[in-house]
């Protein structure tokens, strides 16, 4: 397997410590599989990278919600592909990662529902 830099991001603020952080992306050329998001910032004199593999997802995609103080990206679980049926009938689930102190974490803000029965609060300006 290889990996090749498919893509990259302006750079953005992403952590909010007002300083820009490196959006990369990377692929292995396979079928379905599989992509993988570095995400580069600085610490101090030191670069720090953090990743996260979004498989079958693809390219995730950095946005900025209301009343959200930073981007998150915007993703999907391809956890159950191929489980049931084939790929392109595989139900994948939306969900949202920001960076934190230690890497990639959950939005959790932004996968709460503002009541019970409905989608995520953040999900129609996602």
């Amino acid at each position: 397997m290889y990996w090749e830099l498919a893509e990259h991001a302006p750079a953005m603020d992403l952590d909010g410590d007002g300083r820009p952080e490196l959006i990369t992306w990377f692929r292995s050329g396979g079928a379905h599989c599989c992509s993988t998001a570095m995400i580069f910032r600085r610490s101090g004199t030191r670069v720090e990278a953090t990743r996260l593999e979004t498989l079958d997802a693809g390219r995730g995609i950095f946005v900025r919600l209301k009343g959200y103080s930073r981007p998150v990206m915007r993703t999907s679980d391809y956890s159950s592909a191929y489980l049931f049926s084939s790929f392109a009938s595989t139900v994948h689930m939306p969900y949202a990662v920001e960076i934190g102190p230690h890497g990639f974490q959950l939005a959790a803000r932004v996968m709460q529902a503002d009541r019970a029965g409905i989608g995520p609060s953040g999900w129609p300006s996602f």
